[in-house]
């Protein structure tokens, strides 16, 4: 931070740092169940109650997966949702039968909200016998239990007697495969669950959870922000913007991502942003050279910062594939 104190050049056209957060997960355990406020929600919780929410910044995000990767995202379509009340009695017996039958027979969103609240005030003494039950139900089925039925069991193990558990039923499970990308906007429902990816998001520290954690969990804030949108989350794949590039875009001014895959021997020159840029290579060894300067060596595992302006140009090794992500500004969307 000190260096880009000094050398603001570095950033173009951004304002006063870099604007996303880059990293790698590796989830072996589920993650908790959480959501991000929008800027006006940021600004207010960050006003009211600075010693939890220590920024004013909204938090969209993306995930893009490395492997295998298992994730819970946006409330599920209300015809799935109906199913689950109306099937699994110790998930529909969390709330009060009027709450359930509400959703069922009216399927809207004020519906919705209210089985979702409903839940998350569930009284301990109710969600813990509620989760004895179904971990015994489902425990003595195992071997030929659905793959939702299965989540919701391993949920259960992992973290038992949190009400997270029941979130399978609510929540769109969807499996990732290595280039499968979702982007996660702000007051949406979210939990990664397993497996590796690369994440990118907007600045912020800023986290409402929902479950699946010993953590504070705000449950008025949490009710208030979600939008209670129904329906399968879009998975992307990116665009391949030619032969050894694909960009990974956000409907979001502080980020995109880009992969670049070289084969064995090959050079590649990847052009300058207009904003900083961090580059992660995932795999396999090279040489960069920025703007025409030093030429550096590159190897897995390697984090390096460009300034903003600054192209590269990579050269694999000639026994060796050569993968980089980069982060920077989306230069398609503005503020």
């Amino acid at each position: 931070m000190i260096q880009l104190q000094e050398n603001p050049w570095a950033l173009g056209n951004t304002a006063k740092d870099i604007p996303y957060l880059f990293k790698v997960l590796s989830v072996n355990q589920a993650l908790s169940i959480q959501a991000h406020p929008d800027k006006s929600a940021a600004k207010r919780l960050h006003k009211d109650f600075p010693h939890i929410y220590k920024d004013d910044n909204h938090k969209p995000e993306m995930a893009i997966a490395l492997t295998h990767f298992e994730a819970l995202c946006q409330f599920r379509p209300m015809d799935q949702i109906i199913d689950h009340i109306t099937h699994v009695e110790e998930f529909r017996l969390l709330v009060d039968s009027s709450v359930a039958m509400a959703l069922v027979d009216f399927k809207d969103l004020a519906s919705l909200r209210a089985f979702f609240r409903a839940m998350i005030y569930c009284d301990p003494d109710k969600a813990t016998s509620a989760l004895e039950s179904l971990r015994s139900r489902l425990g003595a089925q195992r071997e030929s239990l659905s793959a939702l039925d299965a989540l919701v069991l391993r949920l259960n193990e992992q973290y038992p007697n949190d009400i997270g558990a029941f979130s399978p039923y609510l929540l769109n499970y969807v499996v990732l495969e290595p280039g499968d990308a979702v982007f996660l906007g702000a007051n949406e429902p979210h939990a990664y669950l397993s497996g590796e990816c690369v994440e990118c998001m907007a600045g912020s520290d800023n986290v409402v959870r929902a479950g699946l954690t010993p953590k504070f969990i705000d449950k008025a804030t949490l009710v208030d922000m979600l939008t209670y949108t129904v329906g399968s989350p879009p998975v992307q794949r990116g665009k391949q913007v030619d032969a050894h590039l694909t960009q990974y875009s956000s409907p979001v001014p502080e980020f995109q991502v880009q992969r670049m895959n070289l084969p064995p021997s090959t050079t590649y020159d990847l052009a300058a942003a207009t904003g900083p840029s961090i580059l992660l290579v995932l795999e396999g060894q090279g040489t960069a050279n920025v703007h025409g300067a030093t030429t550096h060596d590159v190897g897995t595992g390697q984090v390096f910062f460009v300034p903003a302006g600054h192209a590269i140009t990579f050269k694999s090794r000639q026994d060796e594939t050569l993968v980089v992500y980069r982060s920077s500004p989306n230069e398609n969307v503005q503020e």
